[in-house]
């Protein structure tokens, strides 16, 4: 649940910080570097990312669907830390936020 806590705020913070960084607002850089910070430890570290392997495969429940891929997606970005992989996913939800702008401006 962190997981899509962070990143919805983070998106949002970064919907909010796109027209500041277009329209030169001196303070962009605040926001952006929020939601960098905040998008780049998102991703759970490998203890947390194990507890939820052993929560998924001790429960009955569907939701197992959603924590088998998170807890995939989680060992790859555990693995690739030393890449700043966690990062570039901050920069790719800016990246959306900026495009869901561009769609909504025209």
């Amino acid at each position: 649940m962190p997981f899509f806590v962070c990143s919805v705020v983070v998106f949002a913070v970064f919907v909010l910080s796109v027209p500041l960084v277009e329209g030169d607002v001196s303070f962009w850089w605040l926001l952006v570097w929020f939601g960098g910070a905040v998008g780049a430890h998102t991703f759970p570290n490998a203890v947390a990312t194990d507890a939820l392997w052993e929560q998924s495969r001790a429960t009955s429940s569907p939701l197992k669907i959603v924590g088998y891929p998170i807890v995939a997606v989680s060992k790859v970005v555990n693995v690739l830390r030393f890449l700043w992989i966690d990062l570039v996913y901050a920069v790719g939800l800016y990246l959306a936020a900026k495009s869901l702008l561009g769609v909504v401006a025209f």
